[in-house]
């Protein structure tokens, strides 16, 4: 790991350089509520080397509204993962989940904007956890905005966004947390637990909005032997094409998937080989192969 003061520099100084040009688009994984890029550390060894590189280096916004490293980035990188921050540089997950997801769209923005720029490449493939999915739909429909509330437009540059378990109509999460004095982050009251409300106006807003067109999603929709949730979102919930108005686009598709009970399943389910296999052959298909 490199230190932030030199990270931003880092991360400059490779963008200034000859991009790495590659046959197939760069992919961003997203981590979800209460969570950071470490969520990925056990996925990342499952990915082929040949397709993903060995590295995943952890982008963020930092203070500037410019993209900065957490890791080293390398010339040959092509898998990147984002850590939302609190906007000042610190990574505190309380402190994290009380920044909107609608700003989180924008700190996403400025990741895939750097990730552009230092591969060549026109456009990216997001793979999302639970809540990053929410954050990327933001990003996409257009309710998205800068550190200075400025709404951001949609750049048309997601070849894909693959939702692992996105609580896209709230979260039974949400009814059983949000105890004021709670200092853990899942339990604590925050911005994001709100946001999770199936009667938030945030989810209001963003399930209104349409879909941009040529943008092709995948639910990936999980649940436990004879149930219909991951312990934390519902099927439905999971299911994009549950929702009226995208219940008939070309562009929406899901992949259902039952496991057998084993702990919570939301908070493995995307580190699961089964899962793993399911992204990776969407990727694959993307990738024309």
């Amino acid at each position: 790991m490199i230190r932030f003061s030199r990270a931003i520099a880092a991360l400059c100084l490779l963008l200034s350089a000859s991009p790495v040009m590659a046959a197939e688009l760069p992919v961003l994984f997203i981590h979800g509520f209460c969570s950071s890029a470490e969520t990925w550390d056990e996925t990342l060894p499952q990915l082929s080397t040949r397709r993903y590189g060995y590295d995943a280096p952890r982008l963020y916004e930092n203070s500037n509204g410019k993209a900065a490293a957490r890791t080293l980035v390398t010339a040959s990188s092509r898998t990147f993962r984002i850590d939302f921050s609190d906007l000042n540089g610190g990574f505190d997950l309380l402190a994290v989940a009380n920044v909107p997801t609608d700003r989180k769209a924008g700190e996403l923005k400025v990741v895939i904007d750097a990730i552009k720029q230092f591969t060549g490449a026109p456009g990216v493939i997001l793979v999302a956890h639970s809540l990053g999915g929410l954050a990327a739909r933001s990003y996409m429909q257009g309710t998205g905005h800068d550190r200075n509330g400025i709404p951001i437009d949609y750049g048309r540059d997601v070849a894909a966004l693959v939702m692992i378990d996105t609580p896209n109509q709230g979260s039974r999460l949400a009814f059983v947390s949000g105890f004021p004095q709670r200092d853990e982050c899942i339990l604590a009251d925050t911005v994001n637990l709100r946001e999770l409300q199936p009667t938030s106006g945030f989810l209001r807003e963003l399930n209104r909005r349409a879909w941009p067109a040529w943008a092709p999603v995948h639910s990936i929709i999980s649940s436990n032997v004879g149930t219909d949730s991951d312990d934390v979102v519902n099927t439905t919930s999971q299911d994009l094409a549950a929702l009226q108005q995208y219940a008939l686009l070309a562009e929406v598709r899901r992949w259902v998937q039952t496991f057998e009970r084993n702990g919570v399943l939301h908070l493995r389910v995307h580190n699961e080989p089964m899962t793993v296999s399911l992204f990776t052959g969407i990727i694959d298909d993307i990738d024309g192969k």
